[in-house]
């Protein structure tokens, strides 16, 4: 295993100097600097982020609670928060909290115990408050598109925003009869830009049922005769499978542009991931290398993506 002192020996300056190269935020001559990462690089060596994070009193190690392994969505989000976290020299510790067992509470006991300097997690409601007010004395937290917690920082999305676009955009083509099939989270956009377009509200094509299955949505379809549907998060799948399986076309918008709907070329809600990854890093980072609590509270607007599937 190469050491740090062969890397300095190999570029003729001091271990501190070769140290502070693969610390962030360090002052070093940037020459230098890319002269030892080069090196470095060559001779496959890799720094000893845990030792060097319990020297320093910290471990660079930031802990993430993703709410469901299967939502795509929180897949891209932490892809993009891992590459950013990368850059500043840490590690992401991830923990999926699954159904039937494995939830908040199991969750945020693994991130306390793996000794992570800062946690990110998308709290549902405030029912493990005992444990998240232990935690907080501990280490830096940020709520990332939930907040139930008042006194901690969130980053969240404009999701009623993005509803009503997406609602927008359909009326503009003269869509009137939009089916929408999602939470109750985000259907206040819906209402607004019908409402805002003079156009009645019918509860029949408002379904706010998580768990509606692909023959319930396809039922629906054939009853309710939709000249429009929006589908929210998971469901825009049970949407989509539905409106293929009765091989009908009905002008279609997902929210959330993950990757399937972009195979399918479907208009969508979009989240833009670099803008919130780097927001969501530099927050966290900040608060461990100036270890202090500083306050966030951002709000971030989705955007539309048109393709084929809404005209």
């Amino acid at each position: 295993m190469v050491t740090i002192k062969e890397i300095a020996d190999k570029c003729g300056v001091s271990i501190a100097t070769v140290s502070r190269a693969f610390t962030p935020n360090s002052v070093i001559n940037p020459q230098t600097k890319d002269k030892i990462l080069k090196v470095a690089k060559e001779l496959d060596y890799r720094p000893n982020i845990m030792a060097r994070g319990l020297k320093n009193s910290n471990t660079q190690t930031v802990g993430i609670i993703v709410p469901s392994i299967d939502n795509y969505f929180y897949l891209d989000v932490l892809k993009h928060i891992e590459y950013c976290l990368h850059k500043y020299g840490y590690r992401l510790i991830v923990s999926f909290i699954q159904r039937g067992g494995y939830g908040e509470k199991e969750a945020l006991n693994t991130i306390e115990d793996s000794r992570a300097d800062a946690l990110i997690f998308s709290p549902r409601n405030t029912e493990n408050s005992d444990i998240v007010n232990r935690l907080k004395n501990k280490i830096h937290m940020l709520q990332l598109f939930t907040a139930p917690y008042n006194d901690i920082s969130s980053i969240i999305m404009d999701d009623v925003y993005g509803t009503k676009i997406a609602t927008e955009h359909l009326i503009s083509n003269g869509y009137k009869r939009i089916l929408y099939i999602g939470g109750d989270e985000r259907v206040q956009g819906y209402y607004e830009a019908l409402e805002n377009a003079g156009i009645e509200i019918d509860e029949n094509l408002v379904s706010l049922n998580w768990g509606i299955s692909e023959e319930d949505v396809k039922q629906k379809i054939l009853s309710l005769n939709p000249s429009a549907i929006i589908g929210v998060a998971r469901q825009a799948e049970t949407a989509w499978c539905a409106i293929t399986s009765l091989n009908i076309h009905i002008p279609f918008i997902a929210y959330d542009d993950v990757n399937w709907v972009k195979m399918f070329d479907i208009t969508a809600v979009a989240h833009p991931l670099d803008e919130i990854a780097e927001n969501i890093v530099e927050y966290i980072i900040s608060c461990i290398e100036q270890k202090s609590n500083q306050s966030i509270n951002k709000i971030i607007k989705p955007f539309l993506i048109e393709r084929s599937s809404s005209k």
